[in-house]
């Protein structure tokens, strides 16, 4: 079945890390208040796993570790028990392989790991699964591995009578102080966009960026020593001094970072 929509800007909605968080967070009250509205688009990265409360008619996405799967899987129509609504309309999350992974060059790819991609997509199942399946899937995917980053049994019995509260051990940015929800790849480092310089106000860090550090890497020119899109910054606010890496890439609340010219 086939559905062709016309929409307008109203109907479609990016998210992704490389927002500043306040405008992050005004993307994701703009979701929340679009819940009911027919049709909308969004269009997201992995950070939508695990940080919204939505309901989706049709999922579409790359194929992931299986646990991924589950947790994108988890926004597709919540509330029912049935796949099928009234009307015969079947609610679906369609996977399909990276183009990397046909051409054979996904091995190096991040952020998944090649062995659990090949794992997990020969277990999956174009059957309607419940989390019974679900958990005997990840078993299979994930058997006689070690999970070496997350030692969450000792972080358990450390922790259950006067050990360290829940926001201590992990924060929305997956960086806790004893447990990580995810393995970070990739370094991150934190840059504020060049078009919010003038309009700074406490607190700083609602204006951050999380941008990979490969980005800065790039952007150095080896032979001249140039640092093209970057520059450090120091400023005032509240008595207290920042020194501040600004960003001159563009960047706008509906896109957020453009690193299209890093080269």
């Amino acid at each position: 079945m086939k559905f062709f929509y016309k929409f307008n800007s109203e109907d479609l909605i990016l998210y992704h890390s490389q927002f500043t968080y306040k405008d992050r967070k005004e993307i994701e009250q703009k979701i929340i208040n679009s819940k009911e509205k027919r049709p909308l688009i969004l269009i997201a990265t992995q950070v939508i796993e695990i940080s919204l409360d939505i309901s989706s008619d049709c999922i579409i996405t790359e194929l992931a570790p299986i646990d991924a799967l589950a947790q994108r899987g988890g926004r597709l129509h919540r509330g029912s028990v049935t796949p099928i609504d009234k009307n015969g309309f079947k609610y679906v999350m369609h996977i399909y392989l990276p183009e990397e992974f046909n051409a054979g060059s996904f091995l190096g790819k991040r952020p998944y790991e090649p062995e659990i991609l090949l794992k997990t997509k020969q277990i999956l199942t174009s059957k309607c699964i419940s989390y019974l399946d679900l958990k005997e899937m990840c078993d299979e995917v994930y058997r006689d591995r070690k999970i070496g980053y997350s030692p969450l049994c000792e972080i358990f019995k450390q922790n259950t009578l006067f050990g360290d509260r829940p926001k201590d051990l992990f924060r929305e940015d997956e960086q806790g102080k004893g447990f990580k929800i995810r393995d970070i790849s990739f370094q991150r480092t934190e840059v504020v966009p060049e078009i919010y310089l003038s309009k700074l106000s406490y607190p700083i860090e609602n204006y951050f960026v999380k941008i990979p550090v490969w980005i800065l890497k790039k952007d150095y020119h080896k032979e001249t020593g140039d640092i093209r899109h970057f520059y450090l910054k120091e400023i005032s606010l509240k008595n207290k001094i920042y020194n501040i890496r600004v960003c001159k890439l563009s960047y706008s609340k509906e896109l957020g970072m453009d690193t299209r010219d890093i080269k």
